[in-house]
């Protein structure tokens, strides 16, 4: 996977690492899908046991991780297209060498018939 995204990113492994930096704490991310619960439907809130929310907090969050980064996801398309184009390039060089290795012999055999022909 590292050799995946050090191909598809320049920098390798650094936009997962800057998220990660970014990211909110453990805390922070409880609180607010504790809220979010409780304003979605404060009474059915109101009426679970401790021990419920200890399960639906985390069932939450769980739910919201599912979610793709959007401005990630354009990246990686972006980088996916260019590793196509790239691709066509890498094939398109590879027959522009073939050609210009026929071009130099064809060259070089012309120069060697004109040189056995003057004597140079």
């Amino acid at each position: 996977m590292k050799s995946v995204r050090e191909r598809i990113w320049p920098h390798g492994l650094s936009a997962p690492r800057s998220a990660k930096a970014s990211a909110p704490s453990f805390d922070v991310v409880w609180h607010k899908a504790s809220s979010s619960l409780q304003k979605a439907d404060a009474a059915a809130y109101a009426d679970m046991t401790p021990g419920q929310r200890d399960i639906a907090v985390p069932q939450k969050i769980i739910q919201g991780t599912g979610k793709s980064d959007p401005t990630f996801d354009a990246l990686v398309r972006g980088a996916d297209d260019a590793g196509r184009g790239l691709t066509a390039l890498k094939y398109g060089g590879r027959a522009m060498v073939a050609v210009g290795a026929v071009v130099d012999g064809v060259s070089v055999t012309q120069e060697v018939q004109k040189s056995l022909q003057t004597g140079d």
